[in-house]
């Protein structure tokens, strides 16, 4: 595979914090990084990983919300509507601190709205809907894309299923979509997907 300096015009720094990250104090630091940062400040994509909570974008609908019951529940400022961030260890969140319309920021989304899941058991392909900010497969929904663009920037991004409990998502309408479910690289992936892996795929390294 190919080096993320390769994937997007340098300079992108790619940075990957371990354990779970709150997700409303790392909201806040996406929302200050982008309100402090120069021009001359490199872009970054953030890999983490959150505790449970259900995200409502400035799409999103009271009646796409089913059941919250212990999960928390935000109103945030991404775009998109409702969607479950996984309550474990093995859902990742790539988000997106890019300038916009930069060439890196076009060049990665792009390379999502086109790319297939390298995995083919169970006639497992992923696509990208059209008009629909959400990654499927047969199986069900895999991952969703919800961002906010402020001074010319980007922050927020991507949610991704690796093998993490899917039962929250009964609680919501994903995406804004009823009767969706949602499926996680585990029943797809052969050999299994490791957090490594997994990380190196989400930034094209």
């Amino acid at each position: 595979m190919n080096n993320p300096a390769a994937s997007l015009p340098p300079p992108v720094i790619v940075r990957h914090r371990d354990g779970l990250s709150d997700y409303v104090s790392t909201w806040k630091e996406m929302r200050d990084f982008t309100a402090q940062r120069g021009p001359e400040s490199p872009d970054e994509i953030w890999l983490l990983q959150h505790p449970p909570v259900y995200t409502q974008g400035l799409n999103g609908q009271a009646r796409h919300l089913l059941s919250a019951g212990q999960i928390p529940v935000v109103q945030t400022d991404r775009g998109g509507r409702s969607r479950i961030t996984a309550p474990d260890n093995w859902s990742f969140t790539c988000s997106w601190i890019l300038r916009v319309p930069a060439v890196a920021f076009v060049t990665w989304y792009q390379r999502w709205k086109t790319r297939s899941l390298p995995w083919s058991n169970r006639g497992a392909y992923g696509h990208w809907p059209a008009g629909k900010h959400l990654v499927s497969t047969s199986t069900g929904l895999l991952a969703s894309i919800g961002l906010r663009v402020r001074r010319g920037c980007t922050y927020h991004g991507l949610a991704l299923n690796v093998h993490n409990d899917l039962a929250p998502f009964s609680g919501i309408n994903s995406c804004g979509q009823p009767g969706l479910t949602a499926t996680s690289l585990k029943p797809l992936a052969h050999p299994p997907a490791s957090t490594p892996w997994v990380q190196r795929w989400l930034t094209f390294s």
